[in-house]
């Protein structure tokens, strides 16, 4: 999911002179310390980026738990290597669902089942506090539907 060079170059253009004072020095040190913090933020950014051609209608990003991650009671996010994933909240089959009388909760049903897979396609999980986020409703009422 990198970016090339030169997919890098305006970024860092815009950047680099933001760090540095008037008089071209920086409280982070001299310019080849300023160039590796530039380096190091742009990959953190383009690790979480995900490009806008990705998503389709309907769809949002997410950060997911990251799959491999080890649970730990009273673990903070903050704590908790996440993930950004594709989600889809609203597809064509939901509509035509709700056009054919399908109950809303059938269609709620099928939409956080295929959220969840597809958050687990891209070695993420999602909560039910997320899914409760995404979809409006509370993470009780997630769980029963997931449940049925």
């Amino acid at each position: 999911m990198g970016r090339s060079n030169t997919g890098l170059k305006r970024p860092r253009r815009c950047v680099r002179p933001s760090l540095a004072s008037s008089r071209g020095s920086s409280p982070l040190g001299g310019p080849w310390v300023i160039e590796l913090f530039v380096d190091k933020l742009l990959e953190l950014v383009d690790a979480y980026r995900i490009p806008r051609e990705r998503l389709q209608p309907g769809q949002t990003v997410w950060l997911a738990v990251a799959i491999d991650e080890r649970p730990g009671y009273r673990k903070l996010m903050t704590h908790t290597r996440q993930v950004p994933v594709v989600i889809t909240v609203v597809n064509q089959e939901d509509i035509a669902a709700l056009r054919t009388n399908l109950p809303r909760s059938k269609v709620l049903q099928r939409a956080l089942v295929r959220a969840a897979k597809e958050a687990y396609a891209q070695d993420g999980v999602l909560t039910c506090t997320d899914l409760g986020v995404l979809f409006h409703h509370s993470p009780g009422r997630v769980a029963e539907l997931i449940r049925e």
